[in-house]
């Protein structure tokens, strides 16, 4: 009775490992719509047997990575945009077809954990700035920002800076404070609910990614706080790490 069980597990194992390696390739090689390999290609390319070939392809099916049309093969359903990695700050990868939307601009009284971040007073106003990102006609993301009223400048909603890489404003900005130096970010899972479902175009309770960050000037201090709420069916987080000392600087 053991024998089944095991090769059962095993079978599964295989599935969900071979999906995890066709997810990748999928986010980095397609887009949305794109036809995708058959079983017969999938288990020639990776040596596997098409029966584990289907059972990956189940998986993603059920993900909705991919869609499977019968006569007319498979395709990719959903191609995520990646997003993060290593190098100079940038700001949230522009595909063609893709650009911010300005939700909300305008000064707001700060909040007290707002305030301590941001280094002013509980009495003074900041400036919220709220933007969503769209990406094929989807909403894919979330940007609220925090900003000391002083380095707001003459930003209007109808901004078309606002539209694009948000590091290149912020540095246009801070040009007096040597522009942008860095950003703290942490990153966890939430949830969709209220007025974010709605904005995102999702159901209640879908996956989310929430992104705490913190923009630093060369002047060494905090000039953007917010959240980041992101897609999880949309989106991909890209990271690079070495094993070298630390380099976080010591005021962040």
């Amino acid at each position: 009775m053991a024998q089944p069980i095991v090769a059962t597990w095993r079978r599964a194992r295989d599935a969900r490992r071979l999906a995890n390696v066709l997810r990748s390739h999928i986010l980095r090689q397609y887009g949305t719509g794109q036809r995708f390999m058959s079983e017969q290609d999938l288990a020639s390319a990776y040596a596997v047997s098409r029966n584990l070939a289907r059972d990956a392809l189940a998986l993603l099916q059920a993900e909705g990575v991919i869609s499977r049309q019968q006569g007319m093969g498979t395709f990719v359903a959903s191609s995520k945009q990646l997003n993060g990695g290593h190098g100079p700050v940038r700001g949230f990868s522009l595909r063609e077809g893709a650009y911010h939307e300005v939700l909300a601009l305008g000064p707001i009284p700060a909040t007290t954990p707002v305030a301590e971040i941001l280094e002013v007073s509980i009495d003074e106003s900041v400036v919220l700035l709220e933007r969503r990102t769209v990406v094929a006609a989807e909403p894919v993301a979330i940007w609220t920002s925090y900003l000391p009223s002083g380095i707001a400048g003459d930003l209007g909603p109808e901004d078309q800076r606002l539209c694009g890489d948000y590091y290149d404003v912020l540095d246009e900005l801070l040009v007096d404070e040597g522009g942008v130096l860095g950003v703290e970010q942490n990153v966890d899972a939430t949830v969709a609910r209220g007025d974010a479902a709605q904005l995102l175009g999702v159901p209640e309770g879908s996956a989310l990614i929430r992104i705490e960050r913190r923009v630093y000037s060369g002047a060494k201090r905090v000039v953007d706080y917010g959240f980041g709420v992101l897609r999880a069916d949309r989106i991909a987080i890209g990271t690079w790490q070495t094993r070298g000392p630390a380099v976080v600087p010591a005021f962040a």
